[in-house]
């Protein structure tokens, strides 16, 4: 079973469309529409950072 390393983390990015989807959403556990981070527009390359409690090495992820 996977584990998710990021769930509840320090989460930031370059910009959030609003206060309705923050970066926070990205890792807080639950997938559906309302908890969800969202960029400002889809017409530029963006990112979302996330602070994991140590140095793991990753083989894969899943993005929702």
């Amino acid at each position: 079973m996977p584990i998710n390393l990021t769930r509840y983390m320090s989460a930031s990015a370059d910009s959030t469309y609003s206060s309705d989807y923050p970066p926070q959403y990205a890792v807080d556990g639950i997938i559906n529409a309302q908890s969800r981070w969202m960029s400002a527009d889809s017409t530029n390359p963006h990112w979302l950072e996330v602070q994991l409690p140590a140095a793991f090495q990753i083989g894969s992820a899943n993005l929702f």
